[in-house]
Order: C-alpha cells, then sequence, then structure tokens
C-alpha cells in the first residue's frame, strides 16, 4: 500500500460558501487518492486555520465521513506554524533545541 505522505490545501475564508468549497476540494483529493491507490492516513488529518479574526469561520471538514480534528499548531519542513502565524512556538522551540546542544537546561 502507498502513501500519501504530506498535503495541504489553502483556501481564503470570507464566507460559509469558502468553506462548502473547501471540503468539496477535500472529497476531490480523497476520490483522487483512492483512484490512484494512496491510502490517506485521514486519523493523521487535520485543520489549521490560519486568522487574525476573533471570531473566525468554523466549519466541520471531513474526508470519508470522518471529522477531520483541528491543530493549534503544525510543525512542517521543521518550521512550527501557529494558527496565528506569529512564530513565537517556533523560536521558543528552536531556542530550547539549542540549550539542549550545548548543554544548558
Amino acid at each position: 500500500m502507498t502513501n500519501a505522505d504530506d498535503l495541504k490545501l489553502f483556501s481564503s475564508m470570507n464566507s460559509n460558501l469558502d468553506a462548502v468549497l473547501l471540503q468539496s476540494d477535500l472529497d476531490c483529493l480523497f476520490n483522487w487518492c483512492t483512484v490512484n491507490k494512496l491510502h490517506l492516513n485521514i486519523e493523521k488529518c487535520s485543520i489549521l486555520s490560519y486568522t487574525r479574526k476573533s471570531q473566525p469561520l468554523n466549519y466541520v471538514y471531513k474526508i470519508n465521513d470522518l471529522v477531520l480534528s483541528r491543530s493549534d499548531s503544525v510543525t512542517d519542513l521543521g518550521i512550527v506554524f501557529d494558527t496565528k502565524l506569529d512564530f513565537s512556538q517556533h523560536i521558543d522551540s528552536m531556542v530550547s533545541k539549542a540549550y539542549h546542544r550545548l548543554g544548558i537546561l
């Protein structure tokens, strides 16, 4: 069985219609993966919304009728991205790793 290692979908959200369109994209992606015999580990799939809005649009996204969990942050290629894109988590992580490598606790 072949696994799709890393896939991302991005979309700007201004209304519920945008969320419905993103859900449609997820459905198309799942169908494409199925046709091409690529297995998606849906338990590892998640939603991360980047926003500075106080009331972001929260839509329940699904793949193959399974609800995707929401994350506060994700690490991609060693960089920590959070919902506000302020990179403080990434900086804290890098400082901690540097201290650890230097033997400083």
